[in-house]
């Protein structure tokens, strides 16, 4: 069942708001948490999504970025004891995302979305995606990148030996925009192939 969408928050940051010059891509993460703090926003750092109260979670990057975009991480033995994608630690990362772009250039954000990914035909592909990431790791693979063979989802482990963050690769990402930007037309009238 589809959840409620949330379209917009009130007093969310804005483009143009000035931003330090950060030394590392998560303290801009950090920077957009205390930002929504200040406008009054509840912010839960250790929960499941940032924004506990709209079900949405802040992601944050650089402009010009072509990396994978970061959903979050969970440990090789949970990833293989969760079999199903909906009761992963990512599946509610992957909801509903307030996504804040920054230009390091002119130090401010330079664009905020809020993109609605609870969509069926996103929502498969993240599925297949873990799911066969999942039963790579099963068979005892642990390369540092494991790429699914739909190309929308990747197990990053450079970060830790006993981890791995599931990001989104750039290319799916962009159909999640176009996806998500036309919706309610594209549910009744397209079908990817």
């Amino acid at each position: 069942m589809k959840s409620v969408r949330v379209k917009t928050i009130k007093k969310n940051i804005t483009p143009g708001t000035p931003v330090p010059a950060f030394l590392r891509d998560c303290d801009a993460g950090n920077y957009v948490d205390s930002v929504m703090t200040s406008l009054g926003h509840v912010v839960d750092k250790n929960g499941l999504v940032d924004l506990p109260e709209y079900g949405i979670d802040n992601k944050s990057r650089k402009k010009g970025s072509q990396a994978h975009h970061t959903v979050g991480s969970m440990t090789i033995d949970d990833i293989i004891n969760t079999p199903e994608f909906r009761d992963t630690r990512f599946y509610r990362k992957v909801q509903n995302q307030n996504q804040v772009t920054y230009d390091p250039v002119f130090n401010e954000i330079s664009s905020v979305r809020i993109v609605d990914m609870d969509i069926e035909l996103i929502q498969d592909k993240l599925s297949s995606g873990y799911s066969d990431c999942r039963e790579q790791l099963q068979t005892g693979i642990r390369h540092k990148e494991i790429k699914s063979a739909n190309g929308w989802v990747v197990f990053d482990g450079y970060a830790s030996n006993g981890s791995y963050r599931m990001r989104i690769t750039n290319t799916a990402m962009k159909k999640v925009h176009n996806i998500s930007g036309t919706r309610d037309t594209y549910s009744a009238m397209f079908k990817e192939v």
